[in-house]
């Protein structure tokens, strides 16, 4: 018993002078250690440094780019689960709205359009290109070639009673296609965008402000202008084709419309407006 006791009585000094040694070899690793974690804070930025860094590429924009290959697709929404909406080439410039995790969102193109129902749009008789919308928040919905309108579910934009957009001579599915209105975005991939130019200062953004306050978009560059112009021409004479499609077989002539097509085709500084003239007139000489 007395053993026992003398052997326990041992057992705490050991115990006290292992702990002792332990803590002893704590201190010293961390008087090692802590110059180099010094070091590394000291390589860190300070917090003025970091408000001062220049911001990332998901935020900026407004600017123009130039897209970087070819058939690149513009789609309906920032990612691959969106719907197709048209092709880019090597050298196409495109105004660019913002970016947003490798996405850049666009001013449509020439070229592009947009659906809405039929039901909500009053054709002005004084000038049938332009209709005029009769109900509100009527939404108006990304126009693709591969989707059909009743399933053209990306929603660009609401338009409120009264105002107009610009018919582009087709309808389907109880739906007009019409011009992308003011507003009206299509996105494409930032990996195939090269800013060419800052507009910052030149091109202002949308802005969603109280209700009646117009919302203000990018103005057109030169070069895009004159590609728009030139698609109008093709639709006016595309209607021209649909016109006489609809008369006798006997009292059709396309003579006139194919010559104009033809100049249209030939233009190289046409874009999209020449490829479509081309595909139009090779319609029109087997008619």
């Amino acid at each position: 018993m007395k053993a026992r006791m003398k052997s326990s009585g041992r057992a705490v000094p050991i115990v006290f002078r292992g702990r002792l040694l332990l803590a002893v070899a704590l201190v010293a690793v961390l008087s090692l250690c802590g110059p180099v974690w010094a070091q590394q804070d000291a390589n860190m930025p300070t917090a003025a440094e970091t408000e001062a860094m220049p911001p990332t590429p998901a935020t900026a924009g407004p600017f123009v780019g130039e897209i970087t290959g070819n058939d690149v697709f513009m789609r309906s929404g920032p990612g691959t689960n969106f719907y197709q909406c048209g092709k880019l080439y090597k050298a196409d410039r495109v105004q660019v709205v913002e970016t947003q995790q490798g996405w850049s969102c666009i001013v449509p193109p020439p070229g592009c359009f947009s659906w809405i129902a039929m039901q909500y749009v009053s054709i002005n008789l004084a000038n049938p290109t332009m209709g005029i919308v009769t109900g509100d928040n009527v939404g108006v919905y990304a126009g693709s070639d591969f989707v059909e309108p009743m399933v053209s579910t990306s929603k660009q934009v609401s338009l409120k009673r009264a105002q107009t957009v610009k018919l582009l001579s087709e309808e389907k599915d109880e739906y007009y296609k019409i011009a992308p209105p003011q507003g009206a975005y299509l996105w494409v991939s930032s990996q195939y965008v090269q800013p060419v130019q800052s507009t910052a200062e030149q091109i202002p953004v949308q802005i969603d402000g109280a209700e009646g306050t117009p919302t203000a978009q990018p103005p057109t560059p030169v070069g895009m202008r004159s590609e728009s112009e030139l698609l109008d021409a093709y639709y006016a004479l595309n209607k021209l084709v649909k016109a006489e499609q609809a008369k006798p077989m006997a009292q059709q002539d396309y003579s006139e419309i194919k010559e104009k097509l033809a100049k249209l085709a030939e233009n190289k500084s046409a874009g999209r407006a020449a490829r479509y003239a081309e595909f139009t007139l090779k319609q029109a000489e087997r008619f």
